[in-house]
Formats: structure tokens, sequence, C-alpha cells
């Protein structure tokens, strides 16, 4: 497979002046971007997906024990035992 632009017999790219006419055109603004302002949106990004990941696994963990506790329940409701349930007696 062939990269795109690229003239495998003298090695040149042929797209050299496209891109030196791109740098003339860019607005004083694309140019004078501060490099760290991709950094700190990328940290951002990335804090934001720490979250996300975090939130699910304790969703995650809180549903699996849900399902246990139910499954239990369950399991002792079917063996028709009596205190699978914990009641408190009302105090007098």
């Amino acid at each position: 497979m062939r990269a795109a632009g690229h003239n495998p017999r003298t090695g040149s790219r042929l797209d050299a002046g496209r891109a030196s006419a791109k740098l003339g055109r860019m607005s004083k603004h694309d140019q004078n971007e501060d490099p760290h302002d991709d950094d700190r949106s990328r940290n951002a990004a990335n804090i934001g997906v720490a979250v996300v990941v975090v939130i699910l696994l304790v969703v995650g963990y809180w549903l699996i024990n849900a399902l246990i506790r139910q499954s239990k329940l369950e399991d002792c409701m079917l063996a028709h035992r009596r205190d699978c349930i914990a009641v408190e007696a009302p105090r007098t």
C-alpha cells in the first residue's frame, strides 16, 4: 500500500506546494494558538473519562451485591425457611 501523496521514485512529497500554500493562508489566530490549550483539553477529557469509569465501577459493584442478596433471599425462600428476612419486633 502506498502512502498518499508520496512519490516512490523520487522520495519527495507531491503536496509540498499545497502545504506551504496552506501555511500562507493560516490566520493569525491559528498561528498564535497556545500549545498548552491542547494539553488542558486532553487532561480535561481524561479526567472526565476517569470519572465515568469510576461511576460505572461503583454502580456495577452495587448491582452485583444487590443481585447476590436477592439470590440468597430466593434460595432461602425456596428452601421453605421462615427466617429469611430479619424482622425486628416493635418495642413497647
